[in-house]
């Protein structure tokens, strides 16, 4: 696969028509696609954070800006799988 379908299936969360794809409950859950596309989404949070801290000056210290991209990017890692996953808020769904 290419770089460029991993990044669009990284990014492909919401259809055309706004609402969120949900996995059907017979549906067999693919964990290898969704590490992938959810190492994607953190390591480009991470560099992105990277970015725009040097690019504002705003820490002095790189093991700050070590720390803050890391949480960024953890956010990011878990927040893709979570999606990915198919969170419901009712358990009746």
């Amino acid at each position: 696969m290419s770089m460029g379908y991993r990044l669009l299936r990284a990014f492909s969360f919401v259809r055309c028509s706004g609402k969120v794809q949900v996995r059907k409950q017979n549906e067999q859950y693919n964990w290898v696609e969704a590490f992938a596309d959810a190492f994607i989404v953190a390591g480009m949070q991470f560099f992105y954070t990277l970015a725009g801290l040097s690019v504002a000056q705003i820490v002095a210290s790189p093991i700050k800006a070590l720390i803050a991209a890391g949480i960024s990017a953890g956010l990011g890692f878990f927040t893709t799988l979570a999606i990915k996953r198919g969170i419901r808020t009712n358990p009746n769904q």
